[in-house]
């Protein structure tokens, strides 16, 4: 799949009418879901809600491997290069994985002692010696000869941030669900950035739309069968492996998985004969369908993300619409303000509110700057004179298209030395060459950074969208990307 314009990134930040929230490791978000709950101070009943402040970040996307096909070998021990050539980074950790349950795959340095782990999905924190070239390969193996294409490889470091990594390929995929990406070395997308356009999916409470059929499902394999005094699930319902669920039911209920392509996730007797109970979806799965041993549907069963203030409650299913955002009415003057998506990095974040907007954040391709070269172990390219903010501690608030923003003289980091406004960047493979060269070779890599005074935009027309939500229903905010944290404030209007 590629990532460019129509495409989403889903993730995830829970948030409860007191706007307080609850932010996964990553912050790196493009698909947001807010749940409502019940306080003392508010209720928040079925009726009308306004955004009027919208938050951005950025993220660095990637995928390094390009497509290729290649008739794997028979045999467990046998392994064939998918691809070689790579660039390994030492202590960054990656996620490699192939669409092919009968295959494995793994990161391998030939003429070394490193090979990973191997798996159908792994994560791997590389351990080896830094390098780029044909001895940095994905290998794949297996048990059949099968032509195999569409492996992916994504540096999450330098994605994330160092620390911020996903730390399982469920959290990893929760957010980036398809099976594959193109080949893309390295760009940063921001929040709105897809048809300069932000999606609000609003759902209702109940996810499962009350179409049903008499029969069953056998939980062994996830066919329909025929039998009497049961009744079914009719279409697939949308879940999120790994979040808890509840069930309201009038009897036991089976609870059977599928993945993303609706194949079939066993589960054993895991999620049989559930009712009125909470349950969490397995990993790998995507969809949900349920059956019952009852003669007919009475309007008594309800599936809703797991929530104690409403657990138990019968809601009918409302269908879930689109309220979109288009990010050309944030005029300033009658000048676009957000071309790029709305941006923000750490703790810096352009901002959106009311009849305002605040830019916080700056951007420079780093071909445009002229560098100075410094020799020693290792040498470094650095450069001064952007507006940026001055901080008391290092790195500060930068993120990088191809370096990660990381203190430390190591080759592949950038960062911003304390109380000053110079950049560093360290790269072995520059080692020999001028600053002019260095320059040259950044065409087209950016740098974005936090400026050292925001600057305010009045609004043509203030920010305020309106729409109707459904107490405890979910809003799922989309947009190319949304790695956002704390990034919508949603008002309730009593």
């Amino acid at each position: 799949m590629s990532l460019k314009v129509g495409n989403t990134i889903p993730r995830r930040l829970y948030k409860g009418s007191s706007l307080v929230s609850r932010v996964y490791k990553g912050d790196a978000l493009q698909w947001e879901r807010l749940t409502r709950e019940g306080r003392s101070f508010v209720s928040p009943a079925d009726g009308e809600v306004s955004l009027d402040t919208i938050y951005g970040k950025s993220l660095v996307w990637n995928q390094m491997v390009p497509d290729a096909k290649i008739n794997v070998p028979i045999g467990t021990y046998n392994y064939a290069s998918y691809a070689t050539g790579l660039t390994f980074t030492n202590s960054h950790k990656y996620l490699v994985a192939l669409d092919n349950s009968e295959l494995i795959v793994r990161m391998r340095v030939t003429g070394t002692s490193y090979t990973s782990t191997a798996g159908q999905k792994i994560l791997v924190t590389f351990t080896g010696t830094t390098g780029t070239g044909s001895a940095y390969q994905i290998q794949l193996g297996g048990g059949t000869s099968t032509k195999v294409s569409h492996v992916k490889m994504h540096d999450l470091t330098l994605m994330f941030g160092e620390g911020k990594e996903p730390s399982t390929v469920e959290e990893f995929e929760e957010m980036f669900p398809e099976p594959y990406y193109d080949y893309y070395t390295g760009s940063i997308l921001n929040l709105g950035a897809r048809d300069n356009t932000i999606d609000i999916d609003v759902k209702g409470f109940n996810l499962w739309d009350e179409e049903w059929e008499g029969g069953s499902i056998y939980y062994t394999n996830g066919r329909d069968f025929a039998v009497s005094g049961y009744i079914r699930s009719k279409g697939y319902i949308p879940v999120i492996a790994g979040e808890t669920y509840y069930i309201k039911a009038p009897a036991n209920t089976n609870l059977i998985f599928y993945d993303a392509t609706k194949a079939f996730v066993g589960t054993g007797q895991t999620y049989v004969d559930k009712k009125d109970t909470t349950f969490t979806v397995p990993s790998g799965a995507a969809f949900l369908r349920f059956a019952l041993g009852v003669g007919t549907y009475n309007h008594d069963i309800c599936i809703n993300i797991s929530n104690p203030t409403y657990n138990g409650q019968y809601k009918p299913y409302r269908q879930e619409k689109t309220v979109s955002i288009p990010l050309t009415t944030l005029t300033s003057n009658g000048e676009f303000i957000f071309p790029d998506g709305i941006c923000g990095i750490g703790t810096a974040r352009d901002e959106v509110v009311e009849n305002k907007v605040i830019k916080r954040i700056g951007k420079v391709d780093m071909g445009t700057i002229s560098y100075t070269k410094v020799t020693g172990t290792p040498p470094f390219f650095y450069f001064a004179g952007l507006p940026i903010k001055i901080h008391d501690s290092a790195t500060s608030n930068i993120v990088c298209s191809k370096y990660v923003a990381k203190l430390g003289a190591v080759t592949g980091q950038i960062w911003q030395p304390a109380n000053t406004t110079t950049i560093r960047i360290y790269d072995d493979a520059f080692a020999d060459k001028t600053a002019a060269e260095f320059k040259t070779a950044m065409n087209g890599v950016y740098l974005y950074y936090e400026l050292a005074t925001p600057i305010e935009y009045p609004l043509d027309i203030p920010f305020k969208t309106e729409y109707e939500i459904v107490e405890g229903g979910t809003e799922s905010l989309v947009g190319l990307t949304a790695p956002i944290k704390e990034d919508i404030a949603l008002n309730y209007k009593h």
